[in-house]
This record gives structure tokens, C-alpha cells and sequence, in this order.
């Protein structure tokens, strides 16, 4: 928490607000963490989707393309 708070400076930790079907979108240098709180009683589900360029696609996996 020291560190995010840190890096956040002056604007401070941001905790966006969510309604069924919103998504945030960020890359691999965006600071995060997941939060919660006991106001938070139900299950929370995530789909972590990465996206590669054709020139910077990982060897080793196989591409869905359409």
C-alpha cells in the first residue's frame, strides 16, 4: 500500500466505481491491486486478456485471430 501510495503523489489512490458490464482497461506498467472491503460481501470474477501485435506475439502460444 506504501508503494501505490507513494507513486500516486498529489492525485492519490483512485478506486473507480463499477456497474454490471463495466471494464477497465490498462497495460503491464499500470499500478494496480485489487480492492475490497467488507461492504463487498458477493463473489468478484476477472477475464485477464492480453493483446500482442502480430510482430510481438509469444512464440510459444498459439494466436486466436479472426
Amino acid at each position: 500500500d506504501q508503494t501505490a501510495t507513494k507513486a500516486a503523489g498529489d492525485i492519490g489512490v483512485v478506486r473507480p466505481i463499477f456497474n454490471p458490464g463495466d471494464a477497465l482497461l490498462f497495460d503491464h506498467l499500470f499500478l494496480h491491486q485489487t480492492g475490497s472491503d467488507p461492504s463487498m460481501p458477493n463473489p468478484r470474477y476477472a477475464i485477464e486478456s492480453w493483446f500482442f501485435g502480430p510482430s510481438a506475439y509469444p512464440q510459444n502460444y498459439v494466436p486466436i485471430a479472426f
